[in-house]
Order: C-alpha cells, then structure tokens, then sequence
C-alpha cells in the first residue's frame, strides 16, 4: 500500500506542477505577451486542467475575476498528497 500511495502522491505533484504553469502562462496573457508558442501552451495546459477545474467551477464562484477554483483544486491536492505522504 505505500509504493502505491508513494506513487499517488508523485503523480499529484506532477498535476500541481502543470497547474502553476497553466497559472504562470495565464498571468502572461493577463499582461500582454502573446505568441504563437505560448497559445499552444495554453491550449494544452487547459485541455489538461479543464476536466478537474470545469465541476469545481459550478460550486465556486468567480470573486472579482478571480478563480478561485483553481485555489480550491490546489488545496485539495495538497491535502490528499500530504495525506498519502503519511501512509508511505
């Protein structure tokens, strides 16, 4: 049970990982750089992210243009990997 929980919690890190670039490539946007590159990278980020980001969004809404989903989809990862970290 701990390999797989040891596991679990790799894969957890590598989706957080993938949505603090999403956040970082958004924050580009935000400020004006735009290139061909960088869309591609953001199309596959949320292609990546939407799934997990999409139902959370129903619950938790938009607090002065900030998502806040995103938060709430970070903190719950943190806890299920510090959680599974415990069991290893």
């Amino acid at each position: 049970m701990g390999v797989i929980a040891g596991w679990l919690a790799q894969v957890i890190s590598f989706i957080m990982i993938v949505f603090f670039v999403r956040a970082i490539v958004s924050w580009l946007f935000v400020f004006g750089v735009r290139n061909e590159i960088l869309t591609q990278i953001n199309q596959a980020l949320s292609a990546i992210t939407e799934p997990i980001l999409a139902p959370i969004r129903r619950y938790v809404p938009a607090a002065g243009g900030l998502d806040l989903s995103f938060l709430v989809v970070v903190f719950g990862l943190m806890f299920i990997r510090s959680v599974l970290l415990k069991i290893t």
